[in-house]
């Protein structure tokens, strides 16, 4: 028998020979079976044992026991499938010394960018790196992003896979930071060589629901993602029941998009399925450079200081200090709400995202949260306008102080929305300085309140093994998320508790949920009675309002009944009035005005 069939007979009986020990060993330890008992500290076992086995395996079958990616807590079978990992590399280890290859490479490896590169930061990098300078560590400025695997994935094989995000996308090993101790120092955005190794931590957890991963997410934020440090993200392998099942990342939001986690994920699990990820056309520093030589348009920016001016610069709340900590709220439209809402927004003529944006301005209003009729909420605003941007890792969007007035209708909510994306172009801190902000509470002007609108049933498609978590702050007083899914209407509701009272937001939150769900385009007033008055005669509603809130509770009960018997339900009522109103102001008459 030469040497390769004994290397090779060799092989084939180690695994057997290594359970063998191993279970030999647990008896010599513990005095009781591995299947009488397969979980070590529950046999009497301590962290000193581990060591013990580790040592032992390592001398009787010469392979080696990795402490630091040992699922907790220790197991049998998790000690057994740290031995066969080692035994997978020691075969490849041989392979390579033979000359053939394998996907499952050595984790630490030679990578193809060797050289650092360098350039203007984006703005929603600069925007990012004031946030971080501000408030380090701020969860609000974290995404954790979960992403379930496919079976039979061995630790090195996950290691090696998001290495590959790494070197395909270089927004994943970038650093912001001034270009000198000057303070009026340029702020640059350094890229360099893929590090030949990155840090995959390992946690056992009992299921992958939010509040099981929340202690996680509060570990890794000890020590955060940190844009000005260049390391934008911490990724940590998670076992059930002895397999690794899944990885969690945890982002600092100027390395990513919503797009871009769709795109990391696809790439991720084609990476594990032995598929090199295809390179990005532009990088996230190629399209900073390109919008630092644009400049900013004059007009735009004349614009946006006449939109704002006179505009509150923030919402009725107590001013408060350090990192936010929010609470979240939940609700949702299913299949016939998200119809209903599509529907009643293309009879009015708005984008269903103007709708979301308009229905949550009149729950503000409700709520007594604004000092006027007119305010500002963020929207941001996806700049991914070229092909080259496709698979693009990295932050490519702005955020829009939009000023709206909910009072007078969904249409002017929806035409307020197309004129701030016409001067989108223009960087949000390049707005601050045109509208001269006066604000100096830590919070950004004309950003109290901001939304997000997510269309995963037009765009790029989850897969629904990944999701993104609740990082446990959000990046304004008030930050809501709708995802707009195949199937339905998914809406989050972050409020930072410093600000936003448990009562206040609880009826915020059912405020929105039944304008959301009754879109109508009438402007909701109170009247005001004059001369004397009392409690209870103060305020009156208006004949729309009494009907809206009719429409609510009940939309098919009837509105209207004639003497001949025709009816017509509170649903039918305000889609009609929606309709004689969208054609009647189409002609630009003003409220109040005459019309026969």
């Amino acid at each position: 028998m030469n040497k390769d069939e004994r290397e090779s007979n060799a092989s084939e009986s180690l695994g057997m020979n290594a359970e063998e020990h191993l279970a030999a060993l647990w008896i010599q330890l513990f005095g009781v079976s591995n299947e009488d008992e397969p979980v070590l500290v529950r046999a009497g076992g301590s962290s000193l044992d581990l060591v013990e086995i580790q040592l032992r395996m390592l001398k009787a079958t010469g392979l080696s026991i990795s402490l630091e990616t040992l699922p907790l807590p220790a197991t049998f079978s998790g000690l057994l499938h740290s031995l066969r990992e080692s035994e997978e590399t020691k075969t490849v280890s041989t392979n390579a010394q033979d000359g053939s290859s394998s996907r499952e490479s050595v984790s630490t490896r030679p990578t193809k960018n060797r050289v650092t590169q360098t350039g203007p930061a984006s703005p929603p990098q600069y925007a990012q790196w004031i946030l971080e300078r501000a408030n380090p560590g701020d969860p609000g400025n974290m995404i954790p992003f979960l992403v379930m695997l496919p079976e039979h994935v061995t630790w090195r094989r996950l290691h090696s896979a998001v290495l590959d995000l790494v070197e395909t996308h270089p927004a994943l090993r970038t650093s912001v930071r001034p270009e000198s101790n000057d303070p009026t120092a340029k702020l640059l955005q350094i890229v360099p060589p893929t590090p030949r190794q990155i840090s995959l931590e390992s946690r056992s957890v009992q299921d992958f629901k939010q509040d099981s991963l929340l202690p996680i997410i509060d570990g890794l934020m000890e020590g955060p993602p940190s844009l000005e440090g260049g390391r934008v993200f911490r990724s940590v392998g998670l076992s059930h029941q002895g397999r690794l099942s899944a990885v969690l990342f945890l982002f600092q939001h100027a390395a990513v998009d919503d797009p871009s986690l769709r795109i990391l994920e696809a790439d991720l699990l084609g990476a594990l399925q032995g598929s090199d990820p295809v390179p990005e056309v532009q990088t996230q520093l190629g399209w900073a450079s390109d919008v630092s030589l644009a400049g900013v348009d004059r007009e735009s920016l004349k614009w946006w200081s006449e939109n704002l001016k006179d505009i509150p610069e923030g919402i009725k709340i107590n001013n408060a200090g350090g990192a936010s900590k929010s609470r979240r709220l939940r609700f949702r439209l299913d299949r016939s709400e998200k119809d209903r809402l599509e529907s009643r927004a293309k009879e009015i003529g708005v984008s269903r995202a103007a709708a979301a944006v308009h229905t949550l301005g009149q729950a503000i209003l409700a709520s007594d949260l604004a000092y006027g009729s007119k305010f500002s909420i963020g929207v941001p605003a996806s700049l991914r306008d070229s092909d080259d941007l496709e698979r693009t890792v990295g932050m490519i969007l702005t955020t829009l102080p939009v000023v709206i007035e909910p009072d007078r209708g969904v249409l002017h909510t929806g035409n307020a929305l197309r004129s701030a994306w016409r001067h989108r172009r223009v960087p949000y801190q390049t707005i601050l300085e045109a509208a001269k902000s006066s604000r100096s509470t830590g919070r950004s002007p004309w950003l109290d309140v901001m939304i997000g609108v997510i269309e995963h049933d037009r765009g790029l498609p989850s897969t629904g093994i990944a999701h993104e978590l609740f990082s446990g702050g959000g990046p304004a007083v008030i930050f809501a998320t709708v995802v707009f899914e195949s199937d339905s209407v998914e809406v989050d509701l972050d409020l930072d508790t410093e600000l936003i009272s448990e009562s206040v937001g609880d009826q915020l939150c059912s405020r929105w949920a039944e304008r959301l769900r009754w879109l109508e385009n009438a402007p909701l007033i109170e009247s005001i009675i004059s001369g004397p008055e009392s409690e209870d005669t103060a305020k009156i509603k208006s004949l729309s309002h009494l009907v809206l809130d009719s429409a609510v509770r009940a939309p098919q009960a009837i509105a209207v009944e004639t003497d001949a018997g025709d009816q017509c339900t509170y649903e039918e009522l305000l889609l009609d009035a929606n309709r004689i109103a969208t054609a009647i102001r189409s002609f630009n008459v003003s409220p109040g005005a005459t019309s026969a």
